[in-house]
């Protein structure tokens, strides 16, 4: 353990790294937006269960970048741009599996006939935060500035403050979810509501899309 906590910078600069990380997790952004829609959706169960694919994208492009990958991606347009238009054409195949799904409020169809399998529900939030290549650029362009070699293993510097941002932004995502499933239950019990909601839930997907695409690589 002892060792763990030598691979950490000192204080100064890591309370800097804490601040900035619940900075940015508590910005609402496309892995905010995408748990809070399915929240609204589905309920909190589902948003909870987004939230932990969109951890595990996140916590994939960490160990990409730790080891190299991410790097080559992000010096490659090419690889860039076909990560990017590949997740927003994904999250508007999401949006249209939306609105053109037969689902229907759970107080007509019954507690299970609606919801998405979990397992679907993580993979959808995986891939999409997987196919964000901003996180490619974030995790090369803000952990390496608190990795220092004279420390020890730089790959392991990276992976444990990748680890520890990760935690911190998706803790929030995580209340945040909590917080919505309950106003997506309440809309749950209102049919009329609930068929303007879809509407909502699709065009926060095609936001994120929008994002993703006419984004700067900066």
């Amino acid at each position: 353990m002892s060792s763990l906590f030598s691979l950490l910078p000192e204080w100064p600069a890591f309370s800097t790294f804490l601040l900035a990380s619940l900075a940015v997790g508590a910005s609402p952004g496309p892995g905010m937006m995408f748990a809070v829609a399915r929240s609204l959706e589905q309920g909190r169960a589902a948003g909870a269960v987004s939230v932990l694919g969109l951890s595990a994208g996140s916590l994939t492009w960490c160990f990409a970048g730790a080891f190299g990958v991410a790097a080559l991606i992000a010096a490659s347009p090419l690889a860039f741009s076909a990560l990017r238009y590949f997740g927003a054409a994904y999250l508007v195949y999401l949006a249209g599996r939306t609105l053109l799904s037969n689902s229907q409020p759970l107080a007509e169809a019954g507690q299970n006939k609606r919801k998405d399998p979990a397992m679907r529900l993580f993979t959808q939030a995986f891939a999409t935060n997987l196919m964000n290549p901003k996180s490619v650029l974030f995790y090369l362009a803000f952990v390496p500035q608190f990795t220092d070699p004279a420390r020890g293993s730089v790959i392991a510097q990276f992976l444990l403050l990748g680890i520890i941002f990760n935690i911190t932004g998706n803790s929030i995502n995580m209340m945040v979810a909590l917080f919505f499933g309950h106003i997506g239950e309440w809309l749950n019990a209102h049919p009329a509501v609930w068929r303007v909601q879809k509407w909502f839930t699709a065009t926060v997907f095609c936001g994120i899309a929008a994002h993703l695409v006419f984004a700067s690589r900066n």
